[in-house]
This record gives C-alpha cells, structure tokens and sequence, in this order.
C-alpha cells in the first residue's frame, strides 16, 4: 500500500503535531506500508537529521520528499510543472493519500477529488479540530480574549473550506469519539469515519519503582486552553511539592509563566525547562511521582483534542491526574488507570495530586492499570488502524 502523506508545515518542528506526524508515518512503514511524506520543507540537512530530531531512525519503507517547485519559495503542487509531475507520478497507482486538516489540505482535497479515478486514488482527510465550530465559538461577544483573537482571516477561509472538503473525501479521521460526534452535528452525513487517537510507543522495560520518583511533571505547550494557570495555583495548596514544566516553544510564553508563578508564591518551587526535544521528554516523565493534565473549559479541550501527552505518561509508568473532560474519559478512568477533577478546579487538582503523592498503593494501582491498556493506543496500533480503515475504503471504490 503506498500512503502519501501531506502536511504543509515545516518539518522538523517541535510542535506536537510535528511529532505525532513523525511518529505515525514511522509506523506505517514498520506496519509494511511504502510512505512518502510530503511537507512543506525541511528544517534540517538530511533524512536521517530530520528522523533523529523525534529519536528515530531510518526506514526503507519511508521516503521523505519535496514536492517540484521551481525555487524553494515558490508554491509547491501549483504549475505546470508539479501537475505533469503528478500526473505521471500517481496515475495508477492506486495510492492513498492521508491529508491532515488545515493549512492548505482543504484545497488540496479538491484537486484530488478531480483526479481520483484517473489515479484510483483514496483521499483521507485527518479531523484534530472543526474550523467552523470555533469561528461560531470564538465569535460570541462574550468569549474570552485569547479565544477572540483567533477570529482571522484564515480561520474564516477554513471554515469555508471544510466541509465541502470533507464531503470529496473518501474517508474521514477525527482524532477522538467525542470530534466524530462533533463533526456529525456540524455537518450532518460524511463518508465513513474511523477514530485515530493520537498515541506512544511501547515501554522497552520495567518502569522504575515509585522509591525512585518524588514531584510533579507537566509536559506539553503553555497556551492558555492547556490549563497552566490552573496547575501553578494549584501548587499553594500543595505546599511540599516540586513541579517540573517541560515545554513552551516561545520565550514570552515561558516567561509569562514564570510570572504567574512568582505571583502565587510558588516560583521557588516550579522549574521550567522550556522546550526540551522530544527524543529527551521521557526521563523526565519516568522521574515524577505524579503527572497532570490540566485542560481548563475551551473548546478544543472539551470537544477536539487527544492530547499526546496522555499516553506518554501512561507509557512512562507515572499516575496520572487529568481534568475531568469527554476527550479525556475515551481514555482514562476515575479512580482505575487516573485521577479525573473539575476542570479549572485548583484546589481540586491539588486534592488528587496529593492522593497519588501520599497513597502508594493507589498511585500503583492507576499507573499499571495504565501500562496496561496503552497497547489500544500505541503508534503501531494507530498505523494499523489507519491501514485497515484505507483498505476498507480501497474495497468501497473498486465495488463502487
């Protein structure tokens, strides 16, 4: 099967979109699939940089390439040029071509769908969030500023987009349940959907003993909907914890936390590491005693996100204390693999940090529990799943 896979960003980068594109073409070479990832450019001199960035390696089954283009700044995929290109590079081929939202996969969508049964291509279009369900959201007079400041030009030109891309494509991927429903609501009937939670790789050995571990760990951005705030007024109530922030890809943001730290008096006690290589995130994890997830109330976390984080700290052996959302309970349950609390809650995240701190037996309970279950969410499980999902819909077009 060959997969094509397209994302318009520069590559690598540290965001977690990056990573879970590097991690997920990665798996479906190892899954047997011939891959061809597309992005925008590189970043670094060579493949193997490029693989290294995310602790990978080299794949005969991965190819990473550039679309033609006559000079590094000009459009790729547009002229003459690139459509000659295609047309002799895919025509038959029956290639599968797995396009992750935004950026310009929308009208790229549209272009294959004028060329699918000359090519007996499939098109899959990846859902992480509904343009058009936050421009309505982040219109309201009343949405919060960091919300209203999204409304833009090209959240607009997305939303248009959107749905009549997804209507051209053969399948659709949202990345939780609860966006599956989402999409339902906020477009009615789309051609079939198969749900690819983000995920991690398997642990290679025992995780280490809970005598080893003390603190706390948050790893991820500092965006205001990641809940930040809420975890550094959490640690005045937990008055003895250390807390390690691994993350935030811009200076101002950290320093902004920094701040807000300062404020509530706990700055002696949070270190931040700032942005930390994703080959580099794990030691940190499989250091802390407990790790949190500290979504707050915005749209992308109650009803869009699968955040990465969530099976990296279940493969790093950590027990977990996570806000208490409808993305969040697809994959962890109160009081069996996690602590779940009122989002926005800091006294309450607090309570549940220092359950997991104080009671072994429970914080060993939640996190091989945990362990357990990430088999259902590896990146090899992720490449299987997205591999049968476009076997299905090859099936679909050939009896069609």
């Amino acid at each position: 099967m060959l997969i094509v896979y397209r994302y318009r960003v520069p590559f690598p980068n540290p965001s977690a979109h990056s990573i879970q594109i590097a991690q997920t073409i990665h798996a479906l070479a190892r899954a047997g699939a011939e891959v061809w990832f597309f992005p925008r450019e590189f970043t670094k001199a060579t493949p193997e940089a490029c693989l290294a960035y995310y602790g990978l390696s080299l794949h005969p089954g991965l190819s990473l390439r550039l679309p033609p283009q006559l000079t590094k700044r000009s459009r790729a995929w547009q002229g003459w040029i690139a459509r000659r290109w295609e047309n002799r590079t895919f025509r038959g081929r029956n290639a599968v071509f797995f396009l992750r939202d935004g950026e310009d996969s929308f009208r790229y969508a549209q272009h294959l769908a004028q060329h699918k049964r000359e090519w007996d291509a499939t098109v899959i279009i990846e859902v992480h969030r509904i343009h058009q369900m936050e421009l309505a959201e982040y219109s309201r007079p009343d949405a919060p500023e960091h919300e209203r400041a999204q409304v833009g030009n090209r959240l607009r030109r997305l939303a248009d987009e959107e749905g009549p891309a997804l209507r051209v494509a053969d399948g659709v991927a949202p990345i939780s349940a609860t966006l599956a429903d989402a999409l339902r609501e906020t477009y009615g009937d789309l051609p079939p959907m198969q749900v690819l939670p983000s995920g991690a790789n398997m642990p290679t050995g025992d995780s280490s003993p809970l005598t080893r571990r003390s603190g706390i760990v948050y790893a991820g951005q500092l965006y205001a909907w990641k809940g930040v705030p809420t975890l550094l007024e959490a640690m005045t109530h937990l008055p003895n914890a250390r807390l390690a922030v691994v993350g935030g890809n811009k200076e101002e943001e950290v320093a902004h936390a920094r701040s807000l730290a300062a404020s509530h008096g706990v700055a002696d006690r949070v270190q931040f590491l700032g942005h930390v290589p994703h080959a580099e995130v794990q030691p940190h994890l499989q250091a802390a005693r407990c790790a949190v997830i500290p979504l707050g109330h915005d749209l992308l976390a109650r009803r869009f996100t699968s955040p990465i984080k969530v099976f990296e700290y279940m493969a790093a052996g950590v027990p977990i204390v996570a806000a208490d959302l409808p993305t969040i309970r697809e994959v962890l349950r109160d009081g069996e693999n996690a602590l779940l609390y009122p989002p926005t809650d800091a006294r309450a995240l607090a309570a549940q940090v220092q359950r997991v701190l104080s009671d072994d037996t429970l914080a060993d309970k939640l996190r091989s529990t945990a362990l357990r279950e990430l088999h259902a969410f590896s990146w090899d499980e992720r490449a299987r799943r997205i591999m049968e999902f476009a076997a299905r819909l090859q099936g679909a077009r050939r009896d069609a």
